[in-house]
């Protein structure tokens, strides 16, 4: 789009107003240059389709039609109709509540959902790849130790009640991390070299901290971390990249979801009962059930591989 064409579509929507409610709302850099491209992108199909309407002549069946035109004609994926569609309902949401229009068009215009039976809330690679890219980046020691110790596949819970003397590193054998589970159940785990290094460099900082509390992990208070706490340090970081789940909706991702991720991967290479002990799951079924998504295309693999 030509910047002629983004100035006299701005003006004539009030983006540049829309822009400044998102940041009101606190939105991320990124969620909100995602959607103002999207409602550039709609408001130019629409003038292109249907004229020189104003955002007072909006209809739901303009709506409608976009989603289509973009699933038919731009052969677009869910997710980004999703997207594109979460952003417009945004736009007409500020309009409403500014008084811009007497009636929210846009009230019950459903993303599209994604197929199948429910599952453990997972990210994508991409995503999970961002993240620690993110958290590396910035560099604070604590954020990536919490990182290292969620892709050990640890509850929330667990990694909650990790005390310094649960951790272990001996140049011979390595280092190893003691967790109580569900039901008061123990396991022990070998740290990834990932995190002996990041433990290398947080633990001396640790023991200067002035606190009466063991635990591995300390907040800004100099307390140990709520479950509200370790949430909010994911939430930050989603915001941060610009998360977004398969149905286009922005996403907090949470400490279970990177629990998905580890438990996902190591399925794909390993025994169930292996990985099964990893996660600390009593039952190979259930963590199966869980967490392993059967698509046709694998049952398909599976045949032709006979």
């Amino acid at each position: 789009m030509d910047i002629n064409k983004k100035e006299i579509l701005t003006n004539k929507y009030h983006l540049e107003a829309y822009q400044n409610y998102l940041i009101e709302q606190d939105k991320s850099i990124q969620t909100i240059d995602t959607y103002i491209r999207n409602c550039l992108f709609f408001f130019e199909w629409l003038v292109e389709s249907n004229g020189d309407l104003s955002y007072d002549q909006l209809t739901i069946i303009d709506i409608k039609d976009y989603k289509s035109f973009m699933l038919n004609n731009k052969q677009s994926k869910p997710s980004s109709v999703n997207i594109a569609i979460n952003s417009i309902k945004s736009l007409i949401n500020f309009y409403y509540h500014n008084g811009y229009i007497d009636k929210n068009i846009a009230e019950h215009i459903k993303t599209m959902k994604a197929k199948g039976n429910p599952k453990a809330k997972d990210i994508s690679d991409a995503t999970f790849n961002k993240l620690k890219r993110e958290i590396y980046r910035r560099g604070y020691k604590m954020h990536i130790i919490y990182f290292e110790i969620l892709k050990l596949g640890l509850r929330v819970s667990e990694i909650k009640n990790l005390r310094i003397e649960d951790i272990e590193i001996n140049p011979i054998r390595g280092g190893y991390m003691t967790i109580v589970g569900k039901g008061d159940a123990y396991r022990r785990l070998p740290l990834s070299n990932d995190l002996i290094s990041a433990l290398k460099e947080y633990l001396p900082i640790r023991s200067k901290i002035p606190t009466n509390s063991n635990s591995l992990l300390i907040s800004e208070r100099k307390q140990s971390f709520s479950r509200t706490g370790l949430y909010k340090i994911l939430k930050s970081y989603s915001n941060r990249i610009n998360a977004f789940d398969d149905n286009g909706q922005p996403i907090n991702i949470s400490p279970h979801m990177i629990r998905h991720v580890t438990a996902r991967k190591l399925l794909e290479k390993n025994d169930p009962i292996l990985v099964a002990k990893i996660l600390g799951h009593s039952s190979v079924q259930l963590l199966l059930d869980y967490y392993i998504n059967i698509t046709d295309d694998r049952i398909k693999d599976a045949l032709d591989r006979l």
